[in-house]
C-alpha cells in the first residue's frame, strides 16, 4: 500500500537513525554491525523488540500479504491470510533468522508488546479482530474477538512454541500497547493499554469488570505467569487517556510504573474509594505514577505546559536505589521539577524530544532537552545493562539537530531528507556519551529498541526510502522505488564509553590488579547469581556461576570490566587490571 506525501504527517511518533551528519565536538560512536529487512509492496512494521540472555532478539509487529522473514538466502514465507498479520520472529546475535511465526486471518491484527524472562519464555500482546489461531504448532488455541479489536496476551518458549494464550474484549474498542515481566521471585504479567466500554477483565471463569469514566480509558492488568488474573485497575478521565509504556522495579517489591498523557482532568488512583486528580495545564500534560504490587496508588507526578506533553517510554535502574527515567515529546516551555525549585525546558521548535530521570519517590533529579525548528521526537528507552549507567533513547528528528544537551558544546545530526531515525546515549548524570543516525530522504523510522546483556542494542522500525545505509550494509526497499514501509532490524555494536562502579549490594574484590585469580566477597544476596567479565571493547571473555574465586589465568593482561548479576540484571559492576609478568 504505497503512501503519499500528506499520509507522512500523520504517521505516528517513532523513533530511528540519519545518514549525514555534522558535529562540532569529537564523539565516539559504536558502529553498525549488521541490518536485515523484511517487506513487499505494502507497508510493514516492526513496534517491538526484546533480548534474552543469549544475545538473541526477537521482534513483533504487522505485515500485510506475503512476506519473507528470512533475509539469508533461504525463504521463510508467511502470509497475513488478508489484513493485517501477527508476527513475532527471533535472530540471532549475527542477524540469522532462528524461527519465525504469524497468526493471521481477515481482519485487523498488531503485536503492539514482546518481552522476555530469565526462563527462556516470550511473551506477546496487542490487539485482534475475528478469530486467530495462535498455536504456530499442529494444536488449535482459537481466540475470537467479541466486538470490534480485543486483547490478546500469549506466552511462548524460546523455540516459538505456545505455552498459553487468553483474550479479553468486550462489544467496543480494546486493545493491548505494552507490557512488563516482573522477573523476580514475585513473577508476574503487566499489560496496559486502553478500553471502551464495560469489560471482564479476567480471562478466567472470574468476573472482574471496569466501566471506562469516557469513551476510553487507560487500564493496567496483572496476570501471574501461568495466564490467571491477579488484578486490573483503570484511569479516569473524561477525555482520551494514552497510556504509553510501563516498567517494573527490579527492586522485588513488586510496583509497576506507567506513563502516558491525558487531555482535561484525570483521576491517577485506581482506587474507587479515593482520589488523586490532576488537570493539564494546556493541550496534554505527561503523568508518570507508580502503583504498588497490590495495584494502590504510591505516586504520582504530572508534568506540563500550554502546549501539548507526552510521556511515551519509561525505563527503571537496575540498581538501588531504582532511579526512574522518562523519555517523551513537548512544545513550549516545561517545569519538569514539582518542588518550588524550576527546571524548565524551551522547545526550540513544534516539538521538542525531552529525557528526564526521577528517583524512586518520584522527586525530579535532571531533565534535558533536545531539538530545532522541526519536530523531534523521543518514543522508546532502554538502560546499558552493563552497569556504566547509561540511558539510551531512540526517536525520530527533522533538519539539523544539536544532540548534545549541555549548554557549551555542541554535537549536530543532519537527516538526509524526511524524516531520519537516532539513537542518544546520555550517561546517568544526563551528559552526552554519542548520538547516531541513518536514513534517506523519505520517513525512516526506529519504532523498536533492546539491549542484549553485553551492551549491545537491537533497533527496530520500518524505512520508506528506495535504501538506507547502515554501516556497510545497504536496505534496499522491496517495492521498486520505496513509499511503502518495510521492517528492518539493526544491531548497534557495544561501545564502552566509561563504566561506572556500581554496586546494589555489598561486595569487595581482590587483589586489584590481579594474576591468576580474584577473590569476591558478598552476602547471601548474590547466591545463584552469575560472574561475567569484558574487555575494554565490550567483548565478554570469561562467564561462570556465582562462587568466591574467579580463575583469570586465561586473561591477557589489560583493562576488563568485573560484573556480577542476579536473575540477569548487573547487581555490581568495578573496573579490574589483569596483571601478567
Amino acid at each position: 500500500m504505497p503512501i503519499s506525501s500528506s499520509m507522512f504527517r500523520s504517521l505516528p511518533v517513532a523513533l530511528g537513525v540519519a545518514l549525514f551528519s555534522t558535529a562540532s565536538v569529537e564523539a565516539q560512536a559504536p558502529n553498525w554491525d549488521w541490518a536485515v529487512s523484511m517487506g513487499d509492496s505494502n507497508s510493514d512494521y516492526c513496534y517491538a523488540l526484546a533480548t534474552d540472555p543469549s544475545g538473541n532478539v526477537y521482534a513483533t509487529g504487522y505485515f500485510i500479504g506475503t512476506v519473507d522473514f528470512d533475509p539469508g538466502p533461504s525463504a521463510h514465507n508467511m502470509s497475513s491470510h488478508g489484513g493485517l498479520g501477527i508476527y513475532l520472529s527471533k535472530f540471532n546475535s549475527v542477524g540469522e533468522l532462528v524461527w519465525a511465526i504469524s497468526f493471521g486471518s481477515p481482519g485487523y491484527k498488531a503485536g503492539a508488546s514482546v518481552k522476555t524472562d530469565s526462563h527462556g519464555h516470550v511473551y506477546l500482546t496487542g490487539l485482534f479482530t475475528g478469530s486467530i489461531d495462535m498455536d504456530p504448532g499442529p494444536g488449535i488455541t482459537q481466540l475470537t474477538s467479541v466486538g470490534s479489536h480485543d486483547i490478546f496476551v500469549a506466552k511462548f518458549t524460546d523455540q516459538g512454541s505456545l505455552v498459553w494464550a487468553l483474550a479479553i474484549g468486550g462489544p467496543d474498542h480494546e486493545g493491548g500497547s505494552s507490557m512488563a515481566i516482573d522477573d523476580t521471585a514475585n513473577g508476574a504479567v503487566y499489560v496496559a493499554g486502553s478500553f471502551s466500554g464495560p469489560l471482564d477483565f479476567d480471562p478466567g471463569p472470574g468476573v472482574f469488570e471496569m466501566d471506562p469514566d469516557s469513551l476510553t480509558d487507560a487500564f493496567i492488568l496483572k496476570l501471574d505467569t501461568a495466564g490467571h488474573f491477579v488484578w486490573a485497575r483503570s484511569l479516569a478521565s473524561a477525555h482520551l487517556v494514552p497510556l504509553r509504556d510501563m516498567a517494573v522495579s527490579p527492586s522485588g517489591d513488586g510496583s509497576v510504573y506507567t506513563v502516558g498523557y491525558f487531555e482535561g482532568t484525570i483521576d491517577m488512583d485506581p482506587d474507587l474509594a479515593t482520589t488523586y486528580t490532576f488537570t493539564s495545564v494546556g493541550g496534554t500534560d505527561l503523568f508518570v505514577n507508580k502503583l504498588s504490587a497490590e495495584g494502590d496508588l504510591v505516586w504520582a507526578k504530572q508534568f506540563g505546559g500550554m502546549g501539548f506533553e507526552m510521556a511515551m517510554a519509561v525505563v527503571v535502574d537496575q540498581m538501588a536505589p531504582y532511579d526512574v527515567y522518562l523519555a517523551g515529546n513537548f512544545q513550549n516551555t516545561v517545569d519538569f521539577d514539582t518542588s518550588p525549585a524550576v527546571t524548565t525546558l524551551t522547545a526550540a521548535g513544534a516539538f521538542d524530544a525531552f529525557i528526564a530521570k526521577l528517583n524512586s519517590s518520584g522527586a525530579p533529579i535532571w531533565a534535558k532537552g533536545f531539538g530545532a525548528h522541526g519536530d523531534e521526537y523521543s518514543g522508546k528507552l532502554v538502560l546499558d545493562p552493563t552497569g556504566s549507567g547509561n540511558v539510551i533513547a531512540c526517536a525520530y528528528f527533522n533538519h539539523r539537530v544539536d544532540f548534545d544537551p549541555a549548554p557549551g558544546t555542541e554535537f549536530y545530526l543532519t537527516s538526509a531528507g524526511g524524516t531520519d531515525m537516532y539513537v542518544l546515549n546520555l550517561n546517568s548524570a544526563g551528559e552526552f556519551n554519542y548520538a547516531h543516525s541513518a536514513g534517506g530522504f523519505a520517513p525512516d523510522m526506529a519504532l523498536a529498541l533492546a539491549a542484549a546483556p553485553n551492551g549491545d542494542l537491537y533497533v527496530g522500525g520500518s524505512f520508506f526510502s528506495p535504501e538506507i545505509a547502515m554501516g556497510n550494509t545497504t536496505l534496499t526497499n522491496a517495492f521498486d522505488g520505496g513509499y511503502t514501509g518495510d521492517i528492518f532490524i539493526a544491531k548497534l555494536g557495544h561501545l564502552d564509553v566509561g563504566v561506572e562502579e556500581r554496586t546494589a549490594f555489598p561486595v569487595s574484590v581482590h587483589p586489584n590488579p590481579a594474576r591468576d585469580r580474584l577473590e569476591i566477597t558478598a552476602g547471601p544476596e548474590l547466591n545463584g547469581g552469575l560472574i561475567e567479565i569484558f574487555d575494554v571493547v565490550g567483548r565478554r571473555v570469561l562467564r561462570s556461576r556465582w562462587g568466591p574465586v574467579v580463575d583469570v589465568t586465561s586473561l591477557n593482561q589489560g583493562l576488563y570490566v568485573l560484573r556480577l548479576l542476579k536473575r540477569d540484571r548487573c547487581v555490581f559492576s568495578k573496573r579490574i587490571v589483569i596483571e601478567r609478568e
